[in-house]
């Protein structure tokens, strides 16, 4: 199913990029440059992105594994956010260990669906033609000038 395998690849982009804004919205928490509620709504929005990643994985037949490793680890990483800000303030450490943890498996499925994209690309033009940044490969002599040399 093609377009489940489109969808979840952008799906899959869309996490990637929620995750580099939450290490960049905890960060600036931290400093106090600005609370934690968008860093804690952005952290909630990613769990659904992640459930619907996971049904296109699933349709696509291609990275459920991996995504649903993905999913489990968002829904960790939220319960040790409200564990750390309501009871136990050390559980805060477990918090940003998770999100390493998050970050790893959604970025080497990032980067594996990229590559997957890439050579379908390549397929799709064929060998001897461009690919978005790549010189075409030189074509073969042909017989008739290759004598003449």
């Amino acid at each position: 199913m093609r377009w489940a395998q489109i969808g979840h690849r952008w799906l899959i982009r869309l996490m990637m990029a929620g995750v580099a804004l939450q290490f960049f919205l905890a960060g600036a928490g931290a400093f106090f440059a600005t609370d934690f509620d968008v860093h804690r709504a952005v952290g909630y929005a990613l769990i659904p992105v992640g459930a619907v990643a996971f049904s296109f994985a699933a349709a696509a037949r291609r990275h459920r594994v991996m995504t649903l490793v993905a999913l489990v680890l968002l829904g960790v990483q939220a319960a040790l956010g409200v564990i750390a800000a309501d009871s136990e303030p050390w559980v805060g450490g477990l918090h940003g260990m998770n999100a390493l943890a998050v970050g790893a498996v959604v970025g080497t499925l990032t980067g594996r669906l990229f590559e997957e994209g890439r050579a379908e690309r390549i397929a799709l033009a064929g060998s001897r033609e461009p690919v978005a940044g790549r010189e075409a490969a030189p074509a073969p002599p042909r017989p008739d000038r290759a004598s003449a040399s």
